[in-house]
This record gives structure tokens, C-alpha cells and sequence, in this order.
């Protein structure tokens, strides 16, 4: 162990928190249902396990603060991936996650919480496919105790640091729906001509307007376009070609292998070619489904998202064809922008594709027929290189946006882990030297503890007759318990006060009880107590 600053002190984790595990009393198949389905008015507190708030069920009603730690030794699922986790006010807590109450003239549980969250836990958990914290190992943990006014310090100044990072991180995450957003609309202004009207009152265009007056154009809706543009469909100005289906027992050995595109690789917007397949081809049918620089590429569909996206062949290969669930158009005028033909068919096309695509449940689909006729608002050579040029420079702007973003994000990932460091190695606050050191305090604490447990014994429940005893505690013994109770209310601790066995094994023969078809006992909620009970289900 490194240096501890002066007034600090080791101390093992039992020392400075009470474990209220015992509390964790499994619940009922019948109480369980009704919690799941919302029948139940406790059903609306919050559930804890070993993963942060979850929909398990098996649980114990807790109202007060406490530190949630998780028994099987992985982080607790919240925006940092905490380990420990701090709840408050009324909540669930269920069997996976160890259960602790500061020992608040000792330590702040805010400061514990921190603490238990950058431990490393490398040698206290068991296991080789689940780890598991075992309480055993929980309680020798060995934590780096501050004095009590500097733990509070320390966590003040965590809670604002971490305040101010989280609200960092959630402005972060964002951005990239803002940027989103924004290249939706650069799209929608270069495909109306919003982008380039300066451009064309420039060239004493005169601003108006047209719609389409193509048949099914109204799937587009009340789209409009310069009236310098024209309206075409897009067979009037492109060749469309299915590719070619993959059937291995049509594939002979002879056959030329090359590289194709399938859906996966044509992306809305982009190409992905992170994995790019092979693909037997009749040597006759190599030319006709060779890309070239320029085809644009739309996919037939398959997922609502695959409907009509695509992007364009640039030669990213030597060689390369395509599948017949991917279609390629080819530009009859070498002069046009395959670009802008396709950040259309990705945009306004989209709406048109949904319109007129064969649809199921959750899945769609255009032929060639449907791809032909899409209308196309087509503006002039000239104009549609300014497009681009305006587009991409927006683009760019975007993605270095994003490139920020990330860096951003990186780095105030750093921060809590970072400050967090430094907050237990005493770094984060000054230090007041007229503070009672941690040994101090803990040494009169110990003391305290002795002289009470010297005091006389706790009275358990006096039952007639022998106490069953266990060396494995099963569930015949703890139905032989129940049964000899005075009353039929009782605790989970009045019940370990009547059988011998460790915790773990009461705890899982009693749920073995309550979830019997018949059982002997069931759970209530004593909402003027607020705790739950155990109540004997008599025959």
C-alpha cells in the first residue's frame, strides 16, 4: 500500500458500514407476478441489483440511503459503470447486490461510494465464467479512510465535479442526433434548391417554383423544386440493372471470382467495404455487372432502414459486381452528378420507395419497375456541381464536428476516473490538520462497539420444544420452524433465531418455500411498519 496522507488510516470495509444482506428476503411466485404486471402499489419503487436498477422481482423494501455493491463483482450499469451504486428514499434491493448502511460517524457514504467504484477487485472475487464478491471477501476489503470532516469534503467536492461532468457528457451524447439532424437538412435544402438560390438569383434566375406533374408523384408529397429544374423519372436518365443471384449450385469452377457488394455494404450515404465477399461469375456475364466509377447503388430492401439507401461506385476495387438485391443506375449523361442523384434517392426518394414498395410486418421491398419510376427533380449541369461542392463542405464541416465530438467525449470520460483518483489519494481538497485522524475515530468507535457487545445477549424467541438444527439448512427444516412459532407473523431474523445454518442457505430454502404451489408461508408488506413480513399460511 502506498503512503496514506497524514490523519488517513486503513481500515477493512466491515469496520465502517453495517451489511444488511439478511434483510433480502426473496419474494413469492404470486407476490412476484403481481409486482411484474403492476398490480402492486410497491411495485413502483425503483429495483437494485449486482447491475444498477433492474426488473428483478426477488427483492427487499429498504427506505432509507444506502450503498449498493454488486456480489458478483461486476459494475453496476449507470453512465459511468459504477461498481457501487447510491440509491435513495424507498427502493427495492434484490439478492445480487450486498447491501450497506454507513456507519455515519465513521464515514460518508458518498466517500465509500466513490471508493468502491475505482477498487480494484483483482484477488476478492471467485469464479471463472460469473465472478463473484462474496460477503466474506467484501467485509476484508481494505479501504483508505480520510478523517470524517475531510471524507465529507472530499465528496462534496466529487458530487460537484462529477455534477458538472455528467452534465458535460449528457451534452455530448447529443450531438450526434443535433448533427444528424443537420445533414437531414442540408440534403433537404440541396434537393429543393434552398441551397442554391443565392447561386441562381446570381445568374438572373428568376425564384420560381414548380411541383411534379408525374403520376404517383404524390407519394413524395408537396415537394417543390426551382422551375429552372426539370422533372424526369429516374429510368429517363439512367440504365437500370439488377446484379447477380447467388446460388452456389450455378457457380462452376470455371467461373471468374470476383468481389461483390451485397446490402450490408451499401450504406445511406456511404459504402462500407470493412467486408466485401467473393462470387463465381459466367465469364459472359463479367462486363454487364462490372461497376464503374459513377453507378449509383440502391438497395431492393429487406429492414424498413434498407429500403432505397445507396451510394456511389467510386473504384473503391479493381474489380468488382454486385448482387441482385442491390441495383445499379447508370447516369446516361456523363455530366451529371452521381452524387446528387443519390443523396435524392436517400431522401426525398425514401418517402417514395415506402409508398410505392411491397410492405410486411416490419420489412419492405422495391423492384426494378418501382426503382425506374422514381420522379427526379433534375437541375442543370452546372447547378448540380455546385450542389455537391456546397454539400460536401457542409459534410465535412459536420464530420469534423463529429471527430470533436469523439475527442470530447474521450476526455471527459477520463475526468471521473481521474478525479476520483485523486480524491483517495488526498489530492482533492486541502487538508485540515486540526482534524481527528482516522485511527483515532476508529479506535473509539471499536470501543464502543466492545462495551456493547458485552452487554447481555439478544433474547431470542422462547419456542416450546427442540430447535431444529441444520448442518445444511433444507426446507423441511425451515417448514418444521415456521410451524413451531408462537405467532404467525415473524421476521426473517426471528426465523434465523430458531434454526442453526449459515444465511445462504436459510435464504434459498425459504425461497424454495415461498414458491411452492402450497406454501407454508408468503411475504406481506407492513406498509405502517414499512418492512415486510413473514405470515404462517395456515391449512
Amino acid at each position: 500500500m502506498s503512503a496514506l496522507p497524514p490523519g488517513w488510516t486503513e481500515a477493512p470495509l466491515e469496520a465502517l458500514v453495517d451489511i444488511l444482506d439478511s434483510a433480502r428476503v426473496p419474494l413469492n411466485a404470486t407476490e412476484r407476478e403481481q409486482r411484474i404486471a403492476g398490480k402492486s402499489a410497491e411495485a413502483l419503487f425503483p429495483y437494485y441489483g449486482a447491475t444498477g436498477q433492474v426488473g428483478e422481482i426477488d427483492a427487499y423494501l429498504f427506505d432509507e440511503p444506502l450503498v449498493l455493491l454488486g456480489e458478483d463483482g461486476v459494475p453496476f450499469f449507470d453512465r459511468l459503470r459504477h461498481k457501487a451504486y447510491l440509491v435513495h428514499g424507498k427502493c427495492w434491493v434484490n439478492n445480487h447486490a450486498h447491501v450497506l448502511r454507513a456507519i455515519d460517524v465513521a464515514a460518508d457514504r458518498r466517500y465509500l461510494a466513490g471508493y468502491l467504484n475505482i477498487f480494484n477487485y483483482n484477488g476478492f472475487v471467485t469464479g471463472s465464467t460469473r465472478l463473484k464478491l462474496t460477503q466474506g471477501a467484501m467485509r476484508s476489503i481494505p479501504v483508505s479512510v480520510a478523517p470524517l470532516p475531510e471524507q465529507k469534503r472530499i465528496a462534496d467536492k466529487l458530487d460537484a465535479l462529477l455534477a458538472r461532468v455528467n452534465a458535460c457528457r449528457e451534452r455530448l451524447a447529443r450531438v450526434p442526433t443535433i448533427l444528424k439532424r443537420f445533414r437531414q437538412s442540408v440534403l433537404a435544402a440541396a434537393t429543393s434548391g434552398e441551397l442554391t438560390r443565392e447561386w441562381r438569383e446570381a445568374r438572373g434566375d428568376d425564384g420560381g417554383i414548380q411541383l411534379f406533374q408525374i403520376e404517383d408523384a404524390d407519394a413524395i408529397g408537396d415537394y417543390s423544386f426551382p422551375a429552372s429544374w426539370s422533372a424526369r423519372r429516374l429510368s429517363d436518365i439512367a440504365t437500370i440493372a439488377g446484379g447477380m443471384t447467388k446460388d452456389s449450385k450455378k457457380q462452376a469452377a470455371e467461373f471468374t471470382v470476383l468481389p461483390y457488394l451485397r446490402v450490408a455494404n451499401v450504406q445511406r450515404g456511404y459504402l462500407d467495404l470493412s467486408q466485401v465477399k467473393t462470387i463465381r461469375v459466367p465469364p459472359d456475364r463479367v462486363a454487364e455487372l462490372l461497376l464503374r466509377a459513377g453507378d449509383i447503388l440502391f438497395n431492393e430492401g429487406g429492414d424498413i432502414d434498407k429500403l432505397g439507401r445507396g451510394w456511389v461506385w467510386n473504384d473503391e476495387l479493381p474489380a468488382c459486381v454486385f448482387q441482385n438485391h442491390v441495383f445499379r443506375a447508370r447516369l446516361l449523361d456523363p455530366k451529371f452528378e452521381a452524387r446528387y442523384f443519390s443523396w435524392y434517392g436517400n431522401s426525398r426518394g425514401y418517402e417514395y420507395f415506402l409508398a410505392r414498395g411491397k410492405q410486411t410486418t416490419n420489412l419492405a421491398s422495391i423492384n426494378k419497375s418501382v426503382l425506374s419510376a422514381l420522379p427526379v427533380a433534375v437541375p442543370p449541369v452546372e447547378e448540380q456541381a455546385e450542389i455537391v461542392r456546397r454539400v460536401q463542405e457542409l459534410f465535412q464541416f459536420a464530420s469534423r464536428m463529429d471527430r470533436n465530438c469523439s475527442s470530447a467525449t474521450a476526455n471527459v470520460g477520463a475526468l471521473t476516473p481521474s478525479a476520483l483518483a485523486r480524491a483517495f489519494r488526498g489530492e482533492l481538497v486541502p487538508q485540515n490538520p486540526n482534524d481527528e485522524p482516522a485511527s483515532e475515530l476508529l479506535a473509539r468507535l471499536r470501543a464502543q462497539q466492545t462495551s456493547v457487545a458485552a452487554g447481555p445477549p439478544r433474547r431470542r424467541l422462547k419456542v416450546p420444544g427442540k430447535r431444529p438444527t441444520m448442518s445444511n439448512t433444507d426446507k423441511n427444516a425451515i417448514r418444521a420452524a415456521i410451524l413451531t412459532l408462537k405467532t404467525d407473523s415473524f421476521s426473517f431474523d426471528d426465523l434465523r433465531a430458531q434454526v442453526a445454518g449459515d444465511y445462504e442457505s436459510l435464504k434459498d430454502a425459504l425461497f424454495a418455500l415461498l414458491g411452492e404451489p402450497t406454501p407454508v408461508v408468503r411475504q406481506v408488506f407492513d406498509k405502517e411498519a414499512k418492512r415486510m413480513q413473514l405470515v404462517r399460511v395456515r391449512p
